[in-house]
């Protein structure tokens, strides 16, 4: 489908033509896959003689070669200006306009529970299961389920505990399971309760709530129609918290350097596997860089963009580091926090993250904005 879309316009099975393309959540079949990205592509006008950047998600189970291939394929057969690759973990966050939860994501073939941790994922605590939609008709199957979500969480930072407990995410094919909401939010809460580390912690009551709706079916690829529409817009890598949600690539470093820099630091590609992104559990803290002046006065004068529109006037938008406001206590917030800011006219608005600024208004983006500063009370610049 097209970035920026709420679904996608061609949906393609799992199976094609009784040839398994995945097994146990692994791709098997590349040449099918790569005939069927190529009829997918030519039926929304995508073709090598009209190249389009590509977004896409990788299989849950992954190597660094599946994924090099997947860089050849887009730049060589489709001819791509560029392509972003992410896990459909992420996606799935990004569609749900998270940033922590518990993603259950369920295929055909395989089960995958991801714990992700302010757009990091935690790699020791990921379960990869070989059950696919059939088998989770079954309940001591989905026991295995259970089983893995109450890993995800006590195997993460217990400071998160709660934080992944409230958001439990199921996507794919499971979402067409009846009753895997109560099921879920019934067996994690029993199994949390009667886990003696849970209950060394002092906490006598557990909340858990499970977000299952249709509409979680396809949000890897609502999560990815937002971060390409990102794309589209920033024409970089879009980051949270000096986190790269993915591995993004150009043409001109594929011709360059070949498939093998999307693992460079430049492109990100490491976050896309376990063994070549470590995860510090521990929260980092925040480096303390100096402003520096990127403006003048005369600049805070509103100025028209040759672009026609109804968002017209010129606005610029990027990574500044600002530091906490309130009084300087014990109890104070005074450290530094990298945050996007965007400025239009006087307005300078500041947000957590870069996601979620796309195809809105200005009226829109400073009403969601964590913060806004208007320039022309400032007293230097």
């Amino acid at each position: 489908g097209k970035c920026g879309e709420d679904e996608p316009i061609v949906s393609i099975p799992t199976s094609v033509s009784g040839d398994v393309v995945y097994k146990t959540g692994e791709l098997k079949d590349w040449d099918t896959v790569k005939q069927t990205w190529k009829n997918g592509l030519q039926h929304i006008g995508v073709t090598p003689q009209t190249p389009r950047s590509i977004a896409i998600t990788i299989p849950m189970v992954c190597t660094q070669h599946d994924i090099q291939r997947v860089v050849d394929i887009v730049f060589s057969e489709f001819k791509a200006p560029s392509l972003f690759i992410t896990n459909p973990w992420i996606s799935t966050l990004m569609a749900n306009g998270s940033e922590t939860g518990v993603i259950v994501y369920m295929g055909d073939t395989a089960t995958c529970v991801v714990p992700v941790l302010g757009v990091r994922v935690i790699h020791k605590a990921i379960s990869h299961l070989s059950l696919g939609y059939n088998d989770l008709f079954e309940e001591n199957n989905v026991d295995s389920v259970y089983l893995a979500i109450h890993k995800a969480v006590t195997s993460s930072p217990e400071h998160a505990w709660e934080r992944l407990w409230d958001r439990i995410i199921v996507a794919g094919s499971g979402v067409l399971i009846p009753g895997i909401v109560e099921k879920l939010e019934e067996r994690v809460s029993h199994l949390a309760l009667a886990d003696q580390h849970v209950q060394a912690s002092g906490r006598k009551d557990v909340t858990v709530q499970v977000d299952c709706s249709v509409e979680c079916r396809s949000s890897a690829w609502v999560g990815l129609s937002i971060v390409g529409a990102l794309l589209v817009s920033l024409q970089e890598n879009p980051v949270i918290e000096e986190q790269p949600i993915g591995a993004f690539m150009t043409a001109e470093q594929y011709a360059k350097h070949g498939s093998v820099y999307i693992f460079s630091s430049e492109c990100d590609g490491c976050t896309l596997l376990p063994d070549m992104n470590p995860i510090d559990e521990a929260e980092a803290r925040e480096p303390v860089h100096p402003l520096s002046n990127v403006s003048s006065r005369d600049s805070l004068n509103p100025a028209e963009s040759s672009n026609a529109g109804p968002y017209a006037m010129e606005y610029h938008q990027g990574w500044l580091t600002k530091r906490g406001g309130g009084m300087k206590t014990i109890m104070s917030r005074k450290n530094w926090k990298r945050r996007w800011f965007v400025l239009q006219g006087a307005q300078f608005t500041y947000h957590k993250s870069n996601v979620h600024i796309v195809s809105h208004s200005p009226a829109v983006v400073r009403q969601h904005a964590l913060g806004v500063i208007n320039l022309l009370d400032a007293t230097a610049i």
